[in-house]
């Protein structure tokens, strides 16, 4: 149909580029190469490609360029220009490296951030809004970001950054949208997820502010599409008549809206990146890909003891050797009494050479050591919140 609209939208693509793990070189359907194959299928004049935050951190091939050549324009931002995208916000985690990664890449990025609820040196970042005429309608597109990062961001990394409620951001900016523009259509970009069940509406984690999609969903009216991100879950469909998508991590999946002005219907879905990776975009960055491969080779020390994961869930039920041995090197290292990590998800321990690779693939995030005071209440509390990982829920 020619008055179709189109809204394709990433989220949470943290750093991968290319189609394959970084463990073990296996070949898997993510990454912004094979994404951009379906882009360039999919695009057309009447279509919009937004990106909704969390590219900067997340892959080896962006550590290795922040840890080597951090005053270089990064691989990914690159690959987003490559891409050519209409509008994009940011995540939590594009916070990560510091203020002045961050801005580096929104200079480079080749495409408008429109960010609106948090002031950089005293000023709002983004516009509260922009307005784009696509196949004769006018659309008002705003970008929001969960203000829970303060809780997680080292304050060297935010230290002119000041960030305000998502959800009273939202609620502002559709009023305003409604008085000023009466457009046909209102997007929001929202990097946050939903604190509720989005069939029976039950809690399912505190409300902390962290992800507020369920309560914007169901009390701000106006909104015709919600693109959520940061849980990193697969969702498409329709709660309190607006539309929403959320999509899976490391270029999975790309969301693809469509919407039909002449019998008011909209159609959210979400694609899987089962596709050949576009060869121009794996072609651009050969070199890096080929430089950080040779760092992950490298090798950091050797052990007597296996410490590979064979059995995830046999790891988190009976103690894994290589998560106590982290323990072990963090208590070292900061004097602590306890010590506390997490077995990530496709963890693969160190073999008797642990090189780079075998560290960036078991402790997967950059991440910061805390050292904290607490009580046996609090200790308490922790391990109690740690064994709800077993409770079996009937529902």
């Amino acid at each position: 149909m020619t008055d179709r609209i189109r809204i394709l939208a990433t989220s949470d693509v943290h750093g991968y580029i290319y189609p394959h793990s970084y463990a073990d070189g296996s070949s898997k359907d993510i990454g912004l190469a094979k994404i951009k194959s379906l882009v360039n299928i999919l695009r057309d004049e009447n279509t919009l490609v937004l990106d909704n935050g969390d590219v900067l951190e997340g892959s080896p091939l962006m550590y290795h360029h922040f840890v080597k050549t951090p005053d270089e324009v990064s691989p990914i931002t690159r690959a987003m220009a490559d891409l050519n995208y209409d509008y994009i916000n940011v995540g939590n985690h594009d916070f990560n490296y510091g203020e002045e990664a961050l801005m580096m890449h929104l200079q480079n990025v080749s495409a408008p951030c429109i960010t609106s609820n948090f002031f950089y040196h005293g000023k709002p970042f983004g516009p509260n809004y922009v307005i784009r005429q696509v196949a004769g309608k006018k659309i008002a597109i705003f970008g929001i970001v969960t203000q829970y990062i303060p809780n997680w961001e080292k304050k060297s990394h935010i230290k002119h950054m000041r960030f305000v409620d998502a959800y009273l951001s939202a609620e502002a900016t559709v009023k305003l949208i409604k008085r000023l523009e009466n457009p046909d259509y209102i997007i929001c970009l929202y990097h946050g997820g939903f604190e509720r069940d989005l069939v029976n509406g039950r809690l399912t984690e505190d409300e902390t502010g962290e992800n507020e999609g369920y309560k914007i969903l169901r009390n701000i009216r106006g909104i015709d599409v919600m693109i959520s991100g940061h849980q990193h879950r697969t969702e498409a469909g329709k709660l309190y008549d607006t539309y929403y998508t959320q999509t899976a991590t490391n270029g999975a999946e790309l969301a693809c809206i469509d919407i039909y002005p002449d019998n008011n219907t909209i159609e959210p879905r979400i694609l899987k990146a089962d596709i050949d990776a576009d060869p121009d975009m794996l072609k651009l960055f050969e070199k890096d890909e080929a430089t950080c491969q040779a760092w992950l080779d490298q090798t950091l020390g050797t052990t007597n003891v296996d410490l590979r994961v064979t059995d995830e869930f046999d790891a988190r039920l009976h103690k894994s050797q290589v998560i106590t041995f982290l323990n072990k090197v963090q208590q070292e290292k900061t004097g602590a009494d306890l010590s506390s990590n997490a077995l990530f998800l496709g963890a693969t321990g160190f073999g008797r050479d642990i090189t780079m690779r075998d560290l960036v693939s078991t402790y997967v995030y950059p991440n910061t050591t805390v050292v904290k005071k607490i009580t046996g209440k609090i200790l308490r509390e922790y391990l109690e919140k740690t064994a709800e990982f077993w409770m079996i829920h009937n529902e």
